[in-house]
């Protein structure tokens, strides 16, 4: 398992938090919203859009400030894939493969894109990732509950 920062830990817990409370709108400052819960939309910055979040784009947009996330891409009015997944993996200390995982549900786990969309499945998964180090859609249903359990003997 990857060896967490201590900010990576508050910022999942943050991102954990705001999809249990039903993923609700957001004004962040400066422009910066979030709005709904999409995992197949990055964070943009855009006053007027209503932005949808991934995981990625919510760590982006709730740690901002200690991120610098503006300045590191150069100002650019969105923070595109690799930005907010690059940053995001960084800032929290994930391993690549964890924070493709976490970040990229479609690739390694069964479902369509927007089965991924569920906030309760969302912050389960984190918080799974939180407690284990592992990353498992797979494992929950999208109210949140497990439906793969694990027998370890």
């Amino acid at each position: 398992m990857s060896e967490l920062t201590q900010e990576g830990r508050k910022a999942l817990v943050t991102v954990a938090e705001w999809l249990e409370d039903g993923a609700p709108h957001k004004k962040l400052g400066g422009g910066l919203q979030l709005d709904a819960f999409d995992m197949e939309t990055v964070v943009q910055v855009d006053p007027t859009c209503g932005t949808s979040c991934c995981i990625a784009g919510a760590v982006c947009q709730f740690e901002r400030l200690g991120m610098n996330a503006r300045d590191k891409l150069g100002g650019l009015e969105w923070m595109g894939d690799n930005g907010a997944f690059d940053m995001a993996r960084d800032f929290i200390g994930m391993s690549d493969c964890s924070a493709r995982s976490m970040f990229m549900p479609w690739v390694s786990f069964d479902g369509q894109d927007d089965s991924f969309n569920s906030a309760a499945r969302g912050a389960a998964v984190i918080r799974h990732f939180l407690a284990t180090g592992e990353v498992d859609w797979d494992r929950f249903d999208d109210s949140g509950k497990v439906v793969v359990e694990v027998c370890e003997e």
